[in-house]
Protein backbone atom coordinates (compact mmCIF):
# COMPACT_ATOMS: atom_id res chain seq x y z
CA UNK A 1 0.00 0.00 0.00
CA UNK A 2 2.85 2.46 1.05
CA UNK A 3 4.65 1.89 -2.43
CA UNK A 4 1.61 2.34 -4.60
CA UNK A 5 1.48 5.83 -3.15
CA UNK A 6 4.89 6.01 -2.61
CA UNK A 7 5.96 4.72 -6.22
CA UNK A 8 8.40 7.87 -7.57
CA UNK A 9 9.92 8.52 -4.05
CA UNK A 10 11.08 4.75 -3.79
CA UNK A 11 14.82 3.75 -3.58
CA UNK A 12 16.01 7.87 -3.84
CA UNK A 13 17.87 9.44 -0.37
CA UNK A 14 19.01 13.05 -0.53
CA UNK A 15 22.96 14.06 -0.32
CA UNK A 16 22.73 15.43 3.09
CA UNK A 17 20.56 12.31 4.64
CA UNK A 18 23.73 9.96 3.83
CA UNK A 19 25.93 12.52 4.23
CA UNK A 20 24.78 12.58 8.14
CA UNK A 21 23.73 8.89 8.22
CA UNK A 22 28.13 7.80 7.11
CA UNK A 23 29.08 9.94 9.76
CA UNK A 24 27.28 8.98 12.64
CA UNK A 25 27.54 5.03 11.82
CA UNK A 26 30.95 5.05 10.03
CA UNK A 27 33.07 7.31 11.71
CA UNK A 28 36.23 6.46 9.51
CA UNK A 29 39.56 8.38 9.52
CA UNK A 30 41.55 7.57 7.14
CA UNK A 31 45.29 7.72 7.71
CA UNK A 32 47.32 9.53 10.48
CA UNK A 33 46.56 13.68 10.81
CA UNK A 34 49.02 15.69 9.63
CA UNK A 35 50.30 17.80 13.07
CA UNK A 36 53.33 19.00 13.32
CA UNK A 37 55.22 16.96 16.05
CA UNK A 38 57.32 14.05 16.18
CA UNK A 39 55.99 10.55 17.13
CA UNK A 40 58.37 10.41 19.82
CA UNK A 41 56.93 13.69 21.50
CA UNK A 42 53.28 12.84 20.53
CA UNK A 43 54.30 9.85 22.61
CA UNK A 44 55.93 11.30 25.57
CA UNK A 45 52.78 14.03 25.72
CA UNK A 46 50.38 11.34 25.94
CA UNK A 47 52.27 9.16 28.49
CA UNK A 48 52.64 12.60 30.88
CA UNK A 49 48.58 13.22 30.40
CA UNK A 50 47.99 9.75 31.31
CA UNK A 51 45.91 9.69 34.73
CA UNK A 52 46.52 6.16 35.23
CA UNK A 53 50.29 6.76 35.57
CA UNK A 54 52.49 7.41 38.69
CA UNK A 55 53.87 10.86 39.77
CA UNK A 56 57.07 9.40 38.94
CA UNK A 57 56.88 7.69 35.86
CA UNK A 58 55.11 11.49 34.90
CA UNK A 59 58.73 13.24 35.65
CA UNK A 60 60.08 10.66 34.11
CA UNK A 61 58.35 11.06 30.96
CA UNK A 62 58.41 15.21 31.62
CA UNK A 63 62.47 15.08 31.52
CA UNK A 64 62.74 12.47 28.32
CA UNK A 65 60.37 14.95 26.55
CA UNK A 66 62.84 18.32 27.78
CA UNK A 67 65.75 16.24 26.95
CA UNK A 68 64.41 15.29 23.07
CA UNK A 69 63.00 18.62 22.64
CA UNK A 70 66.92 19.90 23.66
CA UNK A 71 68.55 17.39 21.10
CA UNK A 72 65.93 18.46 18.34
CA UNK A 73 66.57 21.83 19.06
CA UNK A 74 70.82 21.47 19.00
CA UNK A 75 70.35 19.27 15.49
CA UNK A 76 67.72 21.85 14.00
CA UNK A 77 70.51 24.87 14.74
CA UNK A 78 73.50 22.63 13.26
CA UNK A 79 71.14 21.97 10.16
CA UNK A 80 70.68 25.65 9.53
CA UNK A 81 74.22 26.99 9.80
CA UNK A 82 75.37 24.10 7.58
CA UNK A 83 72.69 25.26 5.38
CA UNK A 84 74.11 28.55 5.16
CA UNK A 85 77.39 27.82 4.84
CA UNK A 86 76.24 25.73 1.94
CA UNK A 87 74.63 28.87 0.48
CA UNK A 88 78.26 30.94 0.98
CA UNK A 89 80.72 28.70 -0.22
CA UNK A 90 80.25 27.76 -3.70
CA UNK A 91 82.89 24.83 -3.36
CA UNK A 92 79.97 22.66 -1.57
Amino acid sequence: MFLTRNLEKRGKVNYQFFRQYFNVNFDLSFGRPQIDVCSKCEELNVEIKDPHLSDGDKRTATAELLVHKRCASIFYKKDKEIEEKCADDETV
